[in-house]
């Protein structure tokens, strides 16, 4: 007898790419929280979670996107300067970004997302009865000083001439 588990991921793929293609969409890729054997065959691009902003965190993701790409999933990706915390106004932060700012130039897919520190705080913590939550702070390229910024801009400039590049399409023909 032949047991299946984590069938729910592969599933959750399937709803999203049927719901796409049935809307005309030709190529389906859907950024998605979980994945199991079969996920690629219904566009699944996974990422490897919230991560804390550290350089613990960014050396664990070379395995995570190696693991992703064993399994064959090759549509992977980390939320670049990691997602919870990273003060915008930190050099240690700044490096931090910028070392994973040129991994995510070779990555499959290059993706800045974060909730950064300093925190900011709603205008009105409540409003109509509801709590109001803060949001983090700004996440832009811009937003980390000249001289980072301009390092981060020269990464887009990289990964845009990569694009188009044979390098590019090779890697995703495989």
């Amino acid at each position: 007898m032949l047991e299946v588990g984590n069938i729910y991921p592969r599933m959750y793929a399937k709803t999203f790419f049927d719901g796409m293609t049935a809307a005309g969409e030709k190529q389906v890729i859907n950024l998605l929280r979980c994945a199991w054997a079969g996920s690629q065959k219904y566009g699944a691009l996974v990422w490897s979670g919230d991560i804390h902003s550290s350089f613990r965190s960014l050396r664990n993701q070379f395995a995570a996107g190696l693991n992703m790409g064993i399994a064959g999933i090759p549509w992977w990706t980390t939320d670049i300067g990691g997602f919870h915390g990273g003060n915008i106004h930190d050099p240690k932060f700044h490096e931090l970004l910028i070392r994973w700012f040129q991994w995510g130039v070779f990555s499959p897919v290059m993706r800045l997302h974060g909730n950064r520190d300093p925190q900011v705080l709603p205008e009105q913590p409540y409003r109509d009865g509801i709590a109001q939550c803060p949001t983090g702070a700004p996440n832009e390229v811009w937003s980390y000083g000249e001289e980072t910024g301009e390092i981060l801009t020269s990464c887009l400039q990289l990964r845009e001439k990569l694009r188009y590049s044979s390098f590019q399409f090779l890697i995703l023909y495989q």
